[in-house]
């Protein structure tokens, strides 16, 4: 929330610009402004989906900046659970998916893919039997089977919803992974 000017968070004046993540914040974006005889309440993101906007008739006094954001603080903490998922993704920076050659690993295709994908082995492969493994983007395991090694298996992913996905292959005590998008 911003108040002459000052970004509060939590009841405290903070800095945006060195905030390490403003996304973990409960109140984003709350501008309060004087309008004409009250204040108006510009609603321009509110993490946790509250429900409801604050109007005031006066303007607000850093003791009631400091009342409102603890009061929106304890209201997401209490409703965000309930009116909305969350789920932790700690991004890294990655923009783009690099293809390991086949002699170190797997190769896939089609990547991107409609409704199956080929898996390819290398030679650091054995006949052993291969344990593969479907995660999506949030490292939950969608799908787990058995098969006997080939150098050349086909997936089918029809049962997949669109999205991005890793597919780890576990023979013995090594594992290859690679990424796959489904359209």
């Amino acid at each position: 929330s911003t108040l002459n000017g000052d970004t509060w968070l939590n009841g405290e004046v903070v800095d945006p610009l060195s905030t390490a993540n403003p996304l973990e914040f409960c109140i984003l974006g709350q501008t309060f402004t004087q309008g004409a005889g009250w204040t108006d309440c510009t609603d321009t993101h509110w993490e946790g989906k509250l429900g409801e906007i604050l109007f005031f008739e006066d303007a607000l006094d850093e003791d009631a900046m400091i009342g409102l954001s603890e009061y929106l603080r304890r209201k997401w903490l209490r409703t965000a659970d309930l009116e909305s998922p969350r789920v932790r993704v700690d991004w890294q920076g990655t923009v783009a998916v690099e293809t390991l050659p086949r002699e170190e690993g797997l190769n896939l295709y089609p990547n991107p893919t409609d409704d199956h994908l080929i898996v390819e082995t290398g030679p650091g492969f054995s006949n052993e039997p291969l344990h593969l493994q479907i995660f999506d983007l949030y490292g939950r395991l969608i799908r787990a089977e058995e098969r006997a090694y080939a150098e050349r298996l086909r997936l089918d992913l029809e049962s997949l919803a669109p999205g991005i996905y890793q597919l780890a292959v576990r023979q013995g005590d090594q594992q290859w992974s690679g990424t796959f998008v489904r359209r």
